[in-house]
Order: structure tokens, then sequence, then C-alpha cells
């Protein structure tokens, strides 16, 4: 339990200490205890954490609309063509930016791989790739002549994207 420290300090001490305890409070399992007449100062800082965190989540159409409009800028301003990374979370983004090398499936197949849900980390992972892939060829329909030509695209796709953080993943799309 962490309390509030009752020394006399000014208030911006008081509010520094404040904020450091919304903080622990916020990453973890701390419970804080606050004097009442300091509480509803408390409550607006824990309250502008949740404003302030809450404008860094974007959605991936808005991510990716701010990364082509770098990359545009880069090249308008500078004269250079950014080779940009894109971000992929899912076997599907994957077969949509780098289809480069791919078995040549019918639409069916394509548009079932494209939308195919089966995240990255997955397929990295040594102890669940098998499953995964199998489970996402099975549902794509991917035809027995092209499992090993699939295999082969996903392991050399795989091993040029990067962990951005975490759960995130980067891939460069097809040259």
């Amino acid at each position: 339990m962490t309390k509030l420290s009752q020394r006399g300090g000014s208030d911006v001490d008081l509010t520094s200490e404040l904020f450091e305890l919304a903080v622990k409070k916020r990453h973890g399992d701390v419970q804080v205890v606050i004097p009442p007449e300091r509480f509803e100062e408390f409550d607006w800082i824990c309250h502008l954490l949740d404003v302030v965190d809450s404008q860094w989540e974007v959605s991936p159409a808005e991510e990716r609309s701010v990364m082509a409009a770098f990359v545009q800028r880069v090249q308008d301003e500078l004269g250079e063509v950014w080779n940009e990374v894109r971000p992929v979370a899912t076997l599907g983004d994957l077969v949509a930016i780098r289809r480069d090398g791919l078995p040549a499936f019918s639409e069916d197949t394509l548009r079932q791989l494209c939308a195919d849900t089966t995240p990255i980390g997955c397929l990295k992972d040594p102890s669940t790739v098998t499953i995964a892939a199998g489970k996402a060829m099975r549902r794509a329909g991917v035809p027995k002549t092209f499992i090993n030509d699939f295999l082969r695209w996903m392991r050399r796709v795989l091993q040029e994207t990067s962990s951005a953080s975490g759960e995130s993943y980067v891939v460069r799309p097809a040259a």
C-alpha cells in the first residue's frame, strides 16, 4: 500500500507526488491511500492519464493514412523514396502486403487468405506454427499441390517480418 506523504511540502511537490502515485496505481496492483482533501486532485490526474493514453491509440486505417502521408511528404520535400515498412498483425496482412512469390491461387483462395486472422505471433512461434498454418490453409482452401510452396513463401516472408514491439510486427512491402 502506498500513501501520500503527510510532509508539509509545496503544492508542486504534493501534485508531483500525486502524479507519481497515479502512475503507480495505473501500472500495477498498488493500492493507493489519498487524504480526502487531495482526492479530487488525484482523481483529476487519473482522468488526465486516461485521456492522454487514449490519444495514443489509433485504428489500423489511421496508422496507414499517417504513414502514407509521411512517405509522400518525404518524397515531395526531400525527393527521396522512403523504403517504408507496413504494420502487420495477421497472416491476412502478410498476404495482402507481400503477394510476391505466392503460388498461383484462385481468387477465392487469395480472398480467404487476405481475410485470415491468424496472428503473426502464432506463425513465428515454433510451438504453434504448424497448427496455425494448417488451420489457415484449410480455411482458405489451399490445394494440396500448393502446400509446400505456400509454406516456403510463409517462412521467407516471416523471416523478413520484424517485431516492432510486443505483439506488433512490421514488414517491407514487395519491391
